[in-house]
């Protein structure tokens, strides 16, 4: 799991505090994990590089020169601006959490070379291991995708780590587009013959065979 610094400092707590290092450009902050929670303050533009991504860091909060491995558990936005207004941060060691991780797709669905369109349909799984331990991302190999099918969550092999998310969940599927089904339904009616034809196609019978009552004269 990849690793950002992130520079912290101790502050005040009440509403008028938290206002007044906003105005300044800095965010409140607690860290959990502790004997007591934590209140720092830390650089919004420091903050944004860990919280507008779909990544999972271990962000390592220095305070007065003592760093701690913490991870983000939940942030505050403002309902219009989507600034940060407050960070929740957990402090981690040896001791298994949970979290969620982005999924990426790899590979080449062969439901897409056949007309198909790949369709991901899970961006997040959650999952519980020992953070210096976890991936990146959890990848999802795509390569034996077909069209119509999908690939769920306990099809996926995962080492290092307890996957938490649903197993039947759906992660991916191959879409068959409406004009792949079209081209499939006039083939199928061009291939079977119309009532008409099949009709005409019939023998009318042998025609030297004897009719009933006409015999030959002698």
């Amino acid at each position: 799991m990849k690793t950002i610094e992130l520079k912290g400092m101790n502050r005040e707590t009440g509403r008028v505090a938290a206002k007044n290092l906003r105005n300044k450009g800095q965010i409140p902050c607690v860290m959990y994990g502790m004997d007591a929670p934590l209140h720092f303050y830390a650089d919004e533009v420091q903050l944004k590089s860990a919280l507008w991504t779909p990544h999972v860091f271990i962000v390592k909060v220095d305070l007065g020169g003592n760093q701690t491995d913490t991870i983000i558990r939940d942030a505050q936005f403002h309902p219009v601006t989507d600034r940060v207004l407050h960070v929740d941060f957990m402090r981690v060691g040896n001791e298994p959490v949970e979290l969620e991780l982005p999924v990426k797709l790899t590979g080449t669905a062969p439901g897409v070379a056949a007309g198909g369109r790949l369709l991901q349909l899970l961006r997040k799984i959650k999952v519980k291991g020992i953070p210096g331990s976890l991936p990146d991302d959890f990848q999802v190999k795509v390569d034996g995708l077909e069209l119509g099918k999908s690939i769920k969550v306990g099809e996926v092999e995962s080492t290092g780590f307890q996957v938490l998310t649903e197993s039947n969940v759906a992660i991916a599927s191959v879409k068959i587009p409406r004009q792949v089904v079209e081209v499939a339904k006039v083939e199928g009616d061009a291939a079977a013959p119309a009532e008409g034809d099949a009709a005409a196609a019939k023998p009318e019978g042998d025609a030297g065979a004897k009719q009933p009552g006409k015999e030959k004269d002698k």
